[in-house]
């Protein structure tokens, strides 16, 4: 009798050890999808979001915890939320969004590059002006406590337009990584920044200083008629006792223009570091109103901020009054293996290093789709440009996701050049140039 009471509390207790084990699998599976499920966004989203039927709207997906991946679908979409003080969408946590869906993929790979455009607009009041629009389209937050922003956090497939301020910076995208411990250094890829103006970093802002990070890295992207009513056309990097130094690879600039100074970029780093490097970067047709018509940079004569240029076209960028490319404060930079249109740069006795740059005419031609998430501008397809780059600082493909390189070295710039470009492509070039 002894021997059956026994065995019986044996039998009861694995039965509660099953039932809890059970439950625990459960548990466990039920948070896991929560904590990584995929929220579905559409412009009239009300729903749960948990399908494409059953689209949110995307303020209320970047603001649920459980929303670490968000798909949005195509069409234009508006600031709600007030963010400071003024209306922006706002990421303040890891997270990855993804635009240029249909609304019937499921694989971010099913997505057709360029065929279903997914637009963050700052253009929230009366459509006929500036004035009002969102100071910053999208408010990147990596000082909260809720964790640190970093390239494990990804945007990717949108145009961000229509941003505007004439008193503070980034009308595109405020990435801030202010204080100490504080990082803002998304991966930023297949991205369209149009039409920004703000009074530095018309398109970007990275905000490194006192102590903290804001080095986003930069891909497949495209910046074109941002402006700065002060310095930095296109971004701006502030890192005072901090660091910003992002890195941008196939990438367009084209059409930014600054007031005073810097058409594409102003970089400040008082005793901080801001040291960006741009890998198959394509520089053509920014401006400035004053000085340097591509870079502005300020540093310490102790720690002196460093660009880097490699594999790139840098062409057509004018300044009105001082030098057509850079002007400096204690900074340092290089143009390696880039096609450029003027002498090595000098400024007040700081003279750039310029290694096997080529000064034979690229002929670009127009602005526009030549395939891929963003608008690009193809080099003419026997000129300056095709074959010359350094191998080893090629990356797989090119801004449009054509495999680099087509021949024995890759292409300068952000777009390699193919054979069908030269067929498909002749009419985007002008009559002297075919």
């Amino acid at each position: 009798m002894q021997k059956e009471n026994h065995n019986n509390s044996a039998v009861y207790t694995h039965k509660l050890l099953t039932i809890y084990f059970i439950f625990m699998v459960v548990f466990f599976i039920n948070n896991a999808q929560a904590q990584n499920s995929i929220c579905y966004v559409s412009e009239q989203g009300s729903g749960d979001g948990l399908s494409w039927s059953t689209t949110t709207d995307l303020t209320t997906a970047l603001s649920d915890i459980n929303c670490n991946e968000i798909w949005v679908q195509s069409g234009i979409y508006y600031p709600s939320e007030i963010v400071g003080d003024t209306f922006s969408f706002l990421i303040d946590r890891p997270l990855s969004i993804y635009g240029g869906f249909l609304g019937d993929e499921t694989t971010i790979a099913q997505r057709i590059p360029g065929q279903y455009p997914s637009i963050l607009s700052g253009n929230i009041g009366d459509p006929d002006e500036i004035d009002d629009n969102s100071e910053h389209v999208l408010y990147i937050d990596g000082s909260t406590s809720n964790g640190i922003i970093t390239s494990a956090s990804k945007i990717d497939g949108f145009t961000i337009r229509d941003g505007y301020s004439t008193n503070t910076h980034g009308g595109g995208i405020y990435c801030n990584g202010n204080g100490a411990g504080s990082v803002c250094s998304p991966k930023l890829n297949n991205i369209n920044f149009f039409n920004n103006a703000a009074y530095g970093g018309g398109a970007l802002y990275n905000d490194g200083n006192n102590g903290g990070e804001s080095s986003p890295l930069v891909q497949n992207s495209t910046f074109a008629y941002n402006t700065a009513s002060y310095s930095g056309g296109a971004f701006y990097n502030q890192a005072n006792t901090g660091t910003s130094s992002p890195l941008f690879e196939n990438v367009t600039f084209y059409a930014n223009h600054a007031e005073v100074a810097g058409g594409v970029m102003y970089a400040g780093s008082f005793n901080g570091d801001s040291s960006p490097t741009f890998i198959h970067v394509t520089f053509y047709g920014n401006s400035s109103e004053q000085r340097g018509g591509l870079f502005a940079i300020a540093s310490t004569t102790s720690r002196p901020s460093y660009f880097t240029v490699i594999n790139s076209i840098v062409w057509a960028n004018t300044a009105v009054i001082e030098h057509p490319l850079v002007v400096n404060v204690s900074s340092r930079g290089e143009f390696l293996n880039t096609a450029i249109d003027v002498e090595c740069p000098t400024y007040v006795g700081v003279k750039y290093t310029c290694t096997d740059t080529i000064t034979a005419d690229p002929k670009m031609g127009l602005f526009k789709n030549n395939g891929g998430f963003t608008l690009t501008l193809l080099p003419h397809p026997v000129a300056s440009a095709i074959g010359v780059g350094i191998v080893a600082e090629c990356p797989d493909s090119d801004q449009r996701g054509m495999v680099r390189p087509q021949g024995e070295a890759c292409d300068l710039g952000a777009v390699e050049m193919k054979i069908s470009d030269e067929v498909i492509f002749k009419n985007g070039f002008t009559a002297e140039d075919d």
